[in-house]
């Protein structure tokens, strides 16, 4: 069964660098934080777990998602195929007009 992964930023403390900690039900990863590009870095974190947990990889499938009100991320594995369809659909709803990669 595939599980959302949620990403939360932890701050410095006096013993550990500031850090984002990817979780799900089946584990948890952790990477270093660097100044620049936080929102990247969520997707990183995501992406390491993802991969750790051998959902990445050959698969047909994509990390997706985005920010929460709280200021943690969750991320979902999407069928690449349905996504570019719906894509697709969207962009052929939208008039033709470019939509912005987020």
């Amino acid at each position: 069964m595939l599980q959302a992964i949620t990403t939360k930023y932890l701050p410095t403390t006096q013993t550990r660098h500031a850090r984002i900690k990817a979780t799900c039900q089946a584990g948890t990863a952790t990477i270093s934080v660097f100044e620049d590009s936080l929102s990247q870095q969520h997707y990183e974190a995501a992406w390491k777990l993802a991969t750790e947990l051998g959902w990445l990889g050959e698969s047909d499938f994509a990390l997706v998602g985005g920010a929460n009100k709280d200021g943690t991320f969750t991320f979902v594995l999407v069928n690449e195929s349905a996504l570019r369809a719906c894509n697709e659909d969207f962009n052929r709803w939208y008039r033709g007009k470019p939509v912005a990669a987020g």
